[in-house]
C-alpha cells in the first residue's frame, strides 16, 4: 500500500541532499557577500578585485550594487570565524531549510492537512525558480532567497499575531536585500487601511509599519553616500557587465522604456516560444539550458491557479495589485539576470503569488497539483544538469 508520507519524507531528504551536494561540492565563485562581509570587519565598503565581476567602479574601487542585507547576516560568522569562501553556501542551505519550515507554517494557517502542508512546501522550495538560487549559491541568488524569506516572514506575521512594527523591520530586510521587494508595502498598507474602521488607530498602526522601513530607507541612503557620494545611486550607473568577456558599462538607465518587451518576454514566455528575437539574445528552447532563464510558467505551471483566486477573499487584491506593481517595475529594469534557472527575478513576487495559490486551493492540494509538483521538479533538474555538468558536479 502507498504510504503518502513515507514518500514525502524521502522526497524532502531526497532533495536537500542534492541542495547540500551542489553548494558544497564545488567551489562556487561569484562570492561578493562573503567578500563584503569581510570588508565590513576591516572597516571597509569595496571589494577586492577577486569580485569585481558586475560591480561598481568608482574612484578606483569596486563596490557592490546590490543589497547590503545578505553581508549584514554573514557579518557575525565572518567576524568570529573570518573569511570563508563557503558562508554564502552555508547560509544558503540554513536559509532553504528556514524558508521550507515557514512555507510549512503559512500552509498550515490556510488550513491545510500536515501533508498538504509538505507539499506546498515541496512545491515553493523545490518547483519553482528558487530552487535555481538554492542550487547555485552565487551572490545575485543568495540576496534573491534572503528577500524571499524575509517577504514571507512579513506575510506570516502580519496573518498571525499583527506586529506591525516587526512587520516593517522585515520588509526593511528584504529591501535591503532586494530593493523592489519593498513594494510588498502595499498589500500591508491596503490591509491596514481598509480592515479597520478607527482613523486613529490606522494612523497608529500605519505609523508602526513604516517607521522601520524609513529608518532601512535611510540606511540605504547613507550606504550609498559612503560609496558614491549620492545617497540616490546604488551603484548601477557605474556597474560593469560582463560581454563576451569584456567588462562593459551597463549604461546607467537602470529604468527605461525600451526595456519591457524583452523583459516580459524572458520572465513570462522564455521556452514557450523557441524562437531568435534579436542580436546575441535566444528565447530558449524549454529543454536547452544557457543562463537566460525560461519562463516562470514553465517551470512553476501551478502559479496559473493564483488568476483564479477569488476576488471576494479580502486578500485577492491588494496581493495582485502588490504583484503587478512589483512585476510592471521588474520590465521597465535593465535586465533580467544571467546563470539562472527558471526566471530568478520573479522571486521579488513569487511569494505574493504563492499566497493566492494557497487562497485558490482552498485548503485541498489535489492529487494531479502532486503530480505536478514532481513534474516541476523534474523539470528543473534536468535545466540545472548541463550546468553541472560544466561545472564538474555530474
Amino acid at each position: 500500500m502507498f504510504k503518502e508520507k513515507v514518500f514525502l519524507k524521502f522526497l524532502i531528504v531526497l532533495l536537500f541532499l542534492v541542495v547540500l551536494v551542489s553548494n558544497f561540492f564545488y567551489k562556487w565563485d561569484h562570492q561578493h557577500y562573503a567578500y563584503l562581509a569581510d570588508a565590513f570587519k576591516n572597516g571597509r565598503m569595496d571589494l577586492p578585485l577577486a569580485s569585481a565581476f558586475d560591480s561598481a567602479r568608482y574612484g578606483g574601487k569596486f563596490f557592490w550594487p546590490l543589497g547590503i542585507f545578505p553581508a549584514i547576516l554573514i557579518f557575525p560568522a565572518s567576524l568570529i570565524f573570518g573569511f570563508w569562501n563557503y558562508w554564502q553556501p552555508v547560509f544558503t542551505v540554513i536559509l532553504a531549510f528556514f524558508t521550507f519550515g515557514l512555507v510549512f507554517k503559512i500552509s498550515d494557517y490556510f488550513k491545510f492537512s500536515k501533508n498538504d502542508s509538505l507539499w506546498l512546501s515541496v512545491f515553493f522550495v523545490f518547483a519553482t525558480p528558487l530552487l535555481g538560487a538554492i542550487l547555485v549559491p552565487t551572490s545575485w541568488h543568495f540576496a534573491h532567497l534572503c528577500a524571499v524569506l524575509f517577504v514571507l516572514l512579513s506575510v506570516f506575521e502580519f496573518f498571525t499575531k499583527k506586529r506591525l512594527w516587526l512587520v516593517g523591520i522585515l520588509v526593511s530586510a528584504a529591501f535591503l536585500s532586494r530593493p523592489l521587494t519593498i513594494f510588498t508595502l502595499l498589500f500591508f498598507i491596503w490591509l491596514t487601511i481598509f480592515q479597520n474602521q478607527n482613523k486613529k488607530i490606522t494612523i497608529k498602526n500605519l505609523i508602526y509599519l513604516l517607521i522601520p522601513v524609513f529608518f532601512s530607507i535611510g540606511i540605504f541612503g547613507l550606504y550609498n553616500y559612503l560609496r558614491f557620494q549620492n545617497p540616490f545611486e546604488a551603484g548601477y550607473r557605474y556597474q560593469f557587465v560582463d560581454a563576451d568577456g569584456v567588462f562593459v558599462s551597463a549604461g546607467g538607465q537602470y529604468l527605461s522604456f525600451s526595456y519591457p518587451l524583452k523583459n516580459f518576454f524572458k520572465i513570462f514566455l522564455a521556452g514557450l516560444i523557441p524562437v531568435k528575437l534579436w542580436a546575441n539574445e535566444f528565447i530558449l528552447n524549454p529543454l536547452n539550458y544557457s543562463g537566460s532563464g525560461v519562463s516562470i510558467f514553465l517551470t512553476s505551471p501551478l502559479l496559473i491557479l493564483a488568476f483564479l483566486a477569488p476576488f471576494k477573499n479580502k486578500f485577492v487584491v491588494p496581493l495582485w495589485i502588490t504583484v503587478v506593481v512589483i512585476s510592471l517595475l521588474l520590465i521597465f529594469s535593465f535586465g533580467t539576470g544571467g546563470l539562472q534557472i527558471g526566471s530568478r527575478y520573479s522571486l521579488d513576487f513569487l511569494p505574493l503569488m504563492f499566497i493566492l495559490v494557497l487562497i485558490q486551493m482552498k485548503g485541498k492540494v489535489k492529487l494531479w497539483q502532486k503530480a505536478l509538483i514532481l513534474i516541476q521538479i523534474i523539470y528543473i533538474l534536468l535545466l540545472f544538469v548541463p550546468l553541472a555538468k560544466q561545472r564538474g558536479l555530474l
